[in-house]
């Protein structure tokens, strides 16, 4: 391992945070000295302390023309959404009015995500529905494709370079790749959109650039669907612009109220992965201790989006993960049965 660098899988991430005993740290490796979370192994899990907030994200970014692709704190309350570390404020009550459509409704209930519940892996982090109780509206997966594909230019590889602090030889792994809203659609939206689709509802008119007008068509959409198919359809979104023309349009819906305030003080191991692999792709990379994560990187192919790229600073540990890596992949290529 002279290089430093090792291609990986998400799954691999459970070797790399079993072999770093005691407290972690991760942080964003371009800013000096800047720590977002703490965790420490307990019990079950994870005690886990936010140490970054919206106010020190801003102070980093500054004023640089290209601070809607650093990191903000939105970005990591999203990443700690979809990792299932925090839920919606009302998620409960959702939870419980989920229930209660299905059990109070004699014919089928069809749930149908909006694109924002997509992005933050509802679905998957609740566990309340499986995709046979899930319906997409074509216009929401028209909406990921639309934004996945998106990629810097030099000119703003050298804007984002010529911003961040340190590490600035890293930037140079995004050259060409895909921009911070591309990889969230790609890796994060994609990702739940594929595990969820049970059915699909057609448009009932060709989506826009016009995210207005493409609530109404999904909102439409499904009104026209349960009216033909005689299917009780329900819009789960967290945009209040979406439930409102719902509402008018005779839509059923439920609305998640994204978390304004949050409070975050344990998870378990599989909830920490999932964080560390968020945050490596919405970022494009993150440092967990003495290890680089990328989750962009010249070379990752459009079928790969569980692939990793760990750069050790630490030799020791690098040669570890590789030798417990390789022992795990044999393990695996046997196939054996439980």
């Amino acid at each position: 391992m002279a290089s430093g660098e090792v291609e990986a899988q998400k799954r691999d991430l459970n070797i790399l945070l079993n072999l770093l005993d005691g407290r972690l740290k991760i942080s964003y490796p371009l800013f000096r000295a800047f720590d977002m979370i703490e965790a420490g192994q307990k019990a079950g899990g994870y005690a886990l302390k936010i140490l970054a907030d919206d106010a020190d994200f801003q102070d980093r970014a500054g004023t640089a023309d290209c601070r809607e692709e650093l990191p903000s704190h939105a970005d990591l309350v999203d990443c700690l959404l979809t990792s299932g570390v925090i839920s919606y404020e009302n998620s409960e009550e959702v939870g419980r009015r989920i229930g209660h459509r299905r059990s109070n409704y004699s014919g089928k209930v069809l749930f149908s995500p909006d694109t924002n519940v997509l992005y933050h892996n509802y679905l998957s982090s609740s566990g309340l529905l499986v995709p046979d109780d899930v319906a997409i509206v074509d216009t929401v997966k028209d909406e990921i494709e639309a934004s996945m594909n998106h990629k810097y230019s030099g000119s703003e590889i050298r804007e984002i370079r010529d911003s961040v602090e340190c590490n600035r030889e890293l930037v140079g792994q995004l050259s060409n790749r895909r921009k911070k809203k591309s990889r969230k659609a790609a890796y994060l939206a994609k990702r739940e959109y594929k595990e969820f689709l049970g059915r699909t509802i057609p448009s009932v008119e060709d989506g826009s650039h016009d995210s207005e007008q493409n609530d109404r068509v999904i909102a439409r959409s499904l009104r026209d669907y349960g009216r033909e198919s005689g299917v009780q359809t329900v819009l789960l979104t967290a945009d209040t612009q979406m439930a409102d023309i719902c509402e008018m349009e005779g839509v059923e819906r439920l609305y998640l109220k994204y978390p304004v305030s949050y409070e975050v003080d344990a998870c378990p191991h599989a909830n920490l992965v999932k964080l560390v692999f968020d945050l490596s792709v919405t970022f494009g990379l993150v440092k967990l201790n003495s290890v680089i994560i990328l989750g962009e990187f010249g070379g990752k192919g459009p079928d790969e989006p569980d692939a990793l790229k760990l750069k050790f600073l630490d030799g020791g540990l690098g040669n570890a993960f590789c030798k417990h890596q390789k022992i795990c992949r044999g393990l695996s290529a046997l196939e054996i049965e439980g």
